[in-house]
């Protein structure tokens, strides 16, 4: 392909040798000047004497882009009539289109006569390696042995000849213009080293061949063979990558199974409205049908729908993000049916779209992947027991960085089936199982042929939740679950098999209760939880405590909090994460008038929830390895104030100035309340230095609907407007 809107490229021809023995290979190096971006393909001809007669033969000519030289060879014809003069002559094919012929275009190569009476008997000569060798670049050459068909009583020198492929020019290999083989010896050896270079250049070659051989001498097969230089810029898959991403792959798929059963499972614990659900990013549109053609309103709203898809957090733990993602990984749909004579038994047929990414660290490596799920899932319940199966289709598209900083892409993509069972023991305790296989594929890596292979997956779950003790106002629950997956490769030709395995157990306990004293309530909570990760991907063991209690006055509309947590992670005995909050509110009567209160003063990290945190962490990388946050030092001193008064305006109407402060931030505002029906806020807020005015407004009873005005200032001075609002039926 050429640019016809430019000058056309030149070619011009010489001869490598001035003479060769008929029977040989004759070399001919073609140079391509002006354009060269493009790729080009172009001819010569040759004219050679066969049983006395000229015949013209034509050799193709290949350019890829980059490439301003290219070399070809023609294997000189054996003629058995005894011929003291013989040449062969090449020239530049001028009929070809999309180059023109430069100078010089043709070259006189002279044939030496091998078929006098008294000529030796032919001795062959060929590569002993057939069709591949590999040169690392940088690193000792690769040796190629040249053979002869039976030793000679002297020493003889072998020309090679190279030639680049692929892009590779004449400076990215060390190859010797002959071999030397000695006297009584049929095999010789010539080292073929790449050049080390600081370019990122896959799929590089050199086609060695021999130059003009020895009276005597003939060309046999193999006489060429192809070097592959390996690039050391390019990133290559290798079993240590393999292993830690597929390790990761499998326990994201495992997961991403898991969180389906359980969505599923949480789903029928809230009420649906009608035998079918449908659910696009995250809205319910079955509901929204519902109330267009029943006159009824809306029963679900985002925020509450049971069949909402995907992935809680993909966007903080992972890399995908954008609307399409979350469109996708907010849809969804049920449909159930009842059977059985009192209706009790019950099954169901629903799916989920799911969008999300992971990252990890593996020694030197750093990798990251995003994953597209696709579950179809049924089940059927029938009294205590609960039993399903789900069918799930998950792709990843990854990004691999190594020490040197070499980088590549991996996909994965997996097919698999998982069957699980779920008993509810008691009325509050169940247990559950789940067993899964699937197999998929690693499809080769561009520049990296030799990685691609087949994916298999393995795993098993066992789990328990619900509440231990019930006893008054006391309750203690418990959450466990143990997970193992492996995953393998097979088919790999340079990986072999490679088997990645990652386990998993948590157990978390959650205590509270609620005791009157003093005309008030108190309500002291705990939780303890554990989590012990190993295997091929994060590993890493932790302990997180925390408790509290709080104290309500509602009388005086006063409540008062006090929470403290610690976190204890075993890899590594100079980490120690702790925090203490406390909080002091007074609330206004529920006409809004009155003192408006909020003072939370906390130390070392954020509390709250410590238990679950552990048990919801993708892994323990940022635990056991990360120290934490490091944007949040563990000795932080944090305040947050609102402090606020309602006044009577008119009737109903309540006006509330208010100031508040948190962090870096400060704000003042009025806000405007009228009943429980109708609320208007102005703020102005200001954060480094920057400022904001926001207007919210809102009208609360079904349908109502609220929106946000805001207008602001950036830091490069600009002054910015923004709208939200939305309105449920």
């Amino acid at each position: 392909m050429v640019d016809e809107d430019g000058p056309l490229p030149k070619l011009s021809l010489r001869a490598l040798t001035d003479s060769v023995t008929e029977g040989d290979r004759s070399h001919f190096e073609i140079t391509r000047t002006g354009a060269l971006d493009q790729s080009l393909r172009a001819g010569i001809m040759v004219q050679d004497l066969e049983e006395g007669n000229w015949v013209d033969e034509l050799v193709a000519v290949y350019f890829r882009p980059g490439d301003a030289k290219d070399s070809v060879s023609y294997k000189v014809k054996v003629d058995t009539l005894t011929t003291t003069e013989r040449t062969l002559k090449a020239w530049i094919n001028a009929m070809l289109e999309g180059y023109e012929v430069g100078d010089p275009s043709s070259a006189v190569v002279h044939v030496i006569d091998d078929t006098s009476g008294d000529a030796a008997p032919r001795i062959g000569i060929s590569f002993k390696q057939a069709p591949q060798v590999t040169a690392k670049e940088g690193e000792q050459g690769a040796p190629v042995i040249v053979r002869l068909s039976e030793p000679t009583a002297d020493a003889v020198a072998i020309p090679i000849v190279a030639r680049g492929m692929g892009g590779a020019g004449e400076g990215d290999w060390n190859v010797p213009s002959d071999v030397v083989i000695e006297a009584g010896e049929s095999e010789g050896t010539v080292l073929v080293s790449a050049v080390d270079d600081a370019e990122e250049d896959p799929g590089e070659s050199i086609e060695l061949s021999f130059g003009t051989l020895p009276r005597g001498m003939v060309t046999e097969d193999p006489g060429s063979l192809v070097v592959d230089i390996e690039d050391n810029d390019q990133f290559r898959l290798g079993s240590g990558e393999a292993r830690a991403w597929l390790a990761r792959f499998g326990r994201a798929a495992a997961d991403d199974a898991m969180l389906a059963v359980r969505e599923r499972l949480a789903a029928m614990q809230r009420p649906v409205t009608g035998s079918q659900q449908v659910t696009v990013g995250g809205y319910d549109v079955s509901a929204w049908r519902q109330a267009l053609f029943s006159g009824h309103g809306m029963a679900n709203t985002p925020e509450s729908s049971p069949s909402r898809g995907g992935h809680a957090g993909a966007q903080a733990d992972g890399t995908a993000s954008g609307f399409f993602s979350r469109l996708f990984s907010g849809a969804s749909f049920l449909r159930t049916r009842n059977s059985g004579r009192d209706g009790s038994n019950r099954w169901s047929v629903w799916g989920r779209g799911g969008f999300s990414g992971f990252a990890g660290q593996d020694g030197a490596l750093s990798l990251s992947g995003d994953l597209t799920t696709a579950t179809l899932g049924a089940d059927y319940a029938s009294g205590r027991a609960l039993a399903g199966v789900v069918l799930s289709r998950i792709t990843a598209d990854g990004h691999l960085t190594g020490g040197s900083g070499a980088s590549g892409s991996v996909e994965t993509s997996l097919t698999a089936t998982y069957p699980w069972l779920h008993y509810a023991l008691t009325d509050r305790l169940s247990v559950w199982g789940m067993g899964g296989y699937g197999t998929g594929s690693m499809p080769r890596s561009p520049g990296d042929v030799a990685a691609g292979a087949d994916v298999r997956m393995w795993m098993g779950s066992v789990g328990a939740a619900g509440q231990l003790v019930t006893r008054g106002s006391f309750t203690l629950g418990l959450s466990a679950d143990a997970m193992f997956t492996r995953t393998t490769t097979e088919g790999a030709t340079r990986l072999g098999e490679v088997r990645a395995n990652v386990g998993r157990v948590r157990m978390m306990f959650e205590g509270s209760s609620s005791l009157r004293t003093g005309g008030g309530i108190l309500r002291p909570s705990f939780e303890v939880g554990f989590r012990q990760d190993g295997g091929d991907a994060e590993t890493g063991m932790g302990l997180a405590v925390g408790g509290g209690g709080g104290y309500s006055l509602p009388s005086l509309g006063l409540t008062v909090e006090a929470r403290g947590r610690g976190l204890v992670a075993h890899q590594d005995s100079g980490y120690e994460e702790w925090g203490v909050s406390g909080s002091l509110r007074i609330a206004p009567d529920a006409s809004g008038r009155g003192l408006n209160l909020a003072l939370s003063p906390s130390w070392g990290s954020a509390v709250g929830g410590e238990a679950r945190a552990l048990w919801s962490r993708r892994n323990m990388a940022g635990i056991a390895s990360n120290r934490g946050d490091p944007g949040q030092p563990v000795d932080g001193r944090r305040l947050a104030l609102d402090l606020g008064y309602g006044l009577a305006v008119s009737g109903s109407i309540v006006a509330t100035p208010y100031t508040g402060t948190m962090s870096d931030a400060r704000r003042v505002g009025l806000r405007m309340k009228a009943g429980s029906s109708v609320e208007v806020a102005l703020e102005r807020m200001e954060r480094d230095g920057r400022g904001a005015l926001l207007l919210n407004a809102g009208y609360r009873p079904r349908p109502h609907f609220d929106f946000t005005l805001e207008a602001g200032r950036n830091a490069a001075g600009e002054i910015r407007l923004g709208l939200r609002g939305n309105a449920r039926w």
